[in-house]
């Protein structure tokens, strides 16, 4: 279940080296409010195509486990769910202001906060639901680690989000992936959860267009970049 969730976190990674040296030169090179904002503008598209792999992996984790595992396996489509919910907040500790302010202290106490964090969710969780606990448990823990990141990175140096377009995009992954664990935990009929499945992965779709980010200018820009 791990492995397949760290799809998603594998290809958040790959768009990072799109989107990192220009954010970084905006940084240097326009330190001003208008920078601070063009970098929001920027990130906005980085946001949904950040999230949206961990959508689609979470939408069909139980397909991918029947091709790619053995049939015992294909309980833990609700952990690759919560799993891949905790992943999709990486994106905010993604984006380098405290690399930019030298806060390299602040960045290793944090991590060590979110190791502590995990530890305790982890005990408190795994005893009473498992496996599946210990997802709830990484959720928590990165909840709140990617929290803490972002109120000190925004300390630090403030980037003008798009908070309102953040917010349904995240919104929307959180509703997508839930809904489909609750439906998986009522064993919902598969021709149904099919359908309903791709409804979500539609709507997911219209919501990356509505927000004008599923566009030609977009993609030309991360082919161009991911060449380079």
């Amino acid at each position: 279940s791990q492995r397949i969730s760290n799809l998603s976190f594998l290809l958040m990674g790959t768009l990072q080296k799109v989107y990192s040296p220009i954010v970084y030169d905006k940084m240097f090179n326009d330190p001003s409010i208008k920078g601070s904002r063009d970098i929001g503008l920027l990130l906005t598209p980085y946001a949904y195509l950040t999230v949206f792999p961990a959508v689609a992996i979470s939408i069909f984790s139980e397909e991918i486990l029947m091709v790619l595992a053995p049939p015992e396996y294909i309980s833990g489509a609700n952990v690759v769910n919560i799993l891949c919910i905790a992943l999709s907040l990486g994106f905010f500790t993604k984006q380098p202001q405290l690399m930019y302010a030298a806060k390299t202290r602040l960045i290793t106490g944090l991590s060590f906060l979110n190791f502590l964090f995990t530890i305790i969710f982890l005990y408190i969780f795994i005893h009473k639901y498992g496996v599946l606990g210990a997802a709830i448990a990484y959720l928590i823990s990165s909840l709140l680690y990617n929290v803490l990141y972002l109120w000190q990175g925004q300390k630090h140096y403030k980037i003008q989000y798009e908070w309102g377009k953040v917010f349904l995009i995240y919104f929307s992954t959180f509703f997508i992936s839930i809904s489909i664990l609750i439906l998986n935990l009522l064993s919902v009929s598969y021709v149904y959860l099919l359908g309903i499945k791709l409804i979500f992965l539609i709507c997911f779709l219209f919501l990356g267009y509505s927000l004008n980010i599923i566009t030609r200018s977009n993609f030309d820009l991360i082919f161009k970049k991911s060449h380079d």
